[in-house]
Parts: structure tokens; sequence; C-alpha cells
């Protein structure tokens, strides 16, 4: 399994999420939108394009740039990343011999008022090519999106703080948390989403959006955690997205409102593991 055939542009992933500066900044509707991708690569293009919609106000387009992500280790290549994302359950597997980077883009923007339906978005083309879940995945454009609704005040969206684990063996139950930290007070929901396509996306049979994964008993995330768990049967390739959706009381009508929501793409390799009966996390063939 070649990782350079399965990814033209070396992004296989990514998270999307935004913070409310104005307080600091004393300008209203004053936002810092940030960007994380995920590469086999130590490097990529020092600037992201990132658009910002709505059904009030024309479409602005923001240049997000590169920014050290902190709390990030830097190798010799000088890429970032986490122990975590250098690990993996066996490395005599081929698919799973590869070191993952992280790449880190930010910029602020002023919102030219108040929407319900703001959306982030960034997008590349394209998708690996041979995903198991997704037929002509390499046709369909990678896009990962926020979402504000600032009609009930400023907000801040949830922020994933776990790092994103891609390399799974098969027939062990495996329980991974796509978790993300919330500072408003509002109620984070998680749930996994339909991959974004120009017409949909239709997903292969025996996949659905809500399990994503062929596993022995099903795919479950929990909404309150954001723990999914699941225990794959077979050699695959997937991609799955994840949302964690926040939601505020309104105490004049008494009911919740979504006011925002965080995505975090990524794509599951599971393979058959020689010593998948003592699975754990090892070092992978660098020493990290």
């Amino acid at each position: 399994l070649s990782v350079n055939s399965l990814y033209g542009n070396h992004v296989f992933g990514g998270e999307m999420w935004y913070e409310y500066i104005g307080d600091s900044s004393g300008v209203p509707n004053h936002y810092m939108v940030y960007l994380r991708l995920y590469s086999d690569q130590a490097f990529l293009a020092n600037s992201q394009n990132i658009s910002v919609s709505s059904s009030c106000f024309a479409t602005q387009n923001l240049l997000a740039v590169f920014s050290p992500p902190q709390g990030y280790i830097q190798d010799s290549l000088g890429g970032y990343y986490l122990p975590e994302m250098r690990s993996c359950d066996d490395d005599s597997v081929l698919a799973f011999s590869y070191d993952l980077y992280v790449h880190h883009y930010k910029k602020a923007v002023i919102l030219s008022g108040n929407c319900t339906d703001f959306t982030f978005t960034y997008s590349v083309c394209c998708r690996p090519g041979n995903l198991s879940n997704i037929p002509s995945s390499g046709s369909i454009m990678l896009g990962i999106q926020a979402k504000l609704n600032n009609t009930l005040g400023p907000n801040t969206s949830p922020g994933f703080y776990t790092a994103p684990i891609t390399k799974f063996c098969n027939l062990v139950e495996h329980n991974v948390s796509h978790g993300a930290a919330e500072f408003d007070g509002d109620s984070i929901h998680y749930k996994l989403s339909p991959i974004s396509g120009a017409n949909g996306v239709t997903y292969s049979p025996g996949y659905t959006y809500q399990q994503p994964i062929q596993s022995v008993n099903g795919v479950n995330l929990n909404q309150q955690s954001g723990l999914l768990t699941f225990n794959s049967s077979q050699a695959q390739v997937v991609a799955l997205r994840v949302n964690a959706v926040e939601y505020r009381y309104d105490t004049t009508f008494g009911i919740w409102f979504q006011v925002g929501y965080s995505t975090r793409e990524i794509i599951y390799f599971t393979g058959n593991c020689p010593n998948s009966g003592n699975w754990g996390f090892a070092k992978d063939t660098n020493g990290y």
C-alpha cells in the first residue's frame, strides 16, 4: 500500500474551529479561525485558503498562514507531531509504515454582522482514490467546515484535544477519543456526519456515514463523550467525519439552539496484524 499513491495532495484529513477574540481586541464580530491539516509530509504550503459564507452577507476569502502548533514536537525534518501520531499497532503491516504530521494555520476575520449560518470552509482536491467506503473517492474534494450562529451572541466553537490515531488492527475492540473542549458553557453533542461532496456522496455497499467501518459489532460514537468504539473485521481504508455540535440554552424561549460546530475528518487504516492478540501501541521504525 503506497502512501504516495494514496495522497496526491498529501492531505488526508483535518479539523476546523474558531475562537471569538472580540473581547480582547474590542472589535465586534472579531474571530480567529483555525485550520489543522494531517499529512504524511513534513511540509505543506505556508498558507491555505478558507472561505466564510452565509445566507446574510457576501462571501469573504481568507488566507490562513502557517503557525507552529503549541504542544507539538518538531522533528529533524521540521515537521510537527504528537507521539501518539507516530504510534502504530503492528509495524509488520505495510499500510502502517508511515509518519503523520500536523500543519496548523490561523487567520483573524471580522464578520459582517449577525447570521444563523456562517460557514467556514477549507477544500482541496482530492480525497484518496482507493477508499473502501466511498466509490470514486479520488475525484471528490476534501472539504472541512465549521459553523457559527452568532445571533445569540459571540461563540467559540469546540476544539478537538486528542491526537488522530489512524492505524488499527482487526478483530480487536478499539476505543478512540474524539473529545473536544468547550469554553462558553454550552453543551456538546457528537455525531458521525456524511462526507461532503459537490453533489453528495454515495457510500459503498455495507457502509454508511453512521457505519463508516466494517466492524464485528458495528460502530458506536458516544454522543456525550465523543468516544468511538469499533472492532474492525477486515482490511480497509475508510474516511469518517465527526462533528462536535454545540447547543446553547435560550432562557427567553426555554429551548436549546445550535450555535455552531467543529469538524474533524480523518482516514482510518485497519489491517490484519500478526500480533493483534497482544494489541498495543508500538514505536515506529524511526524509534519515535
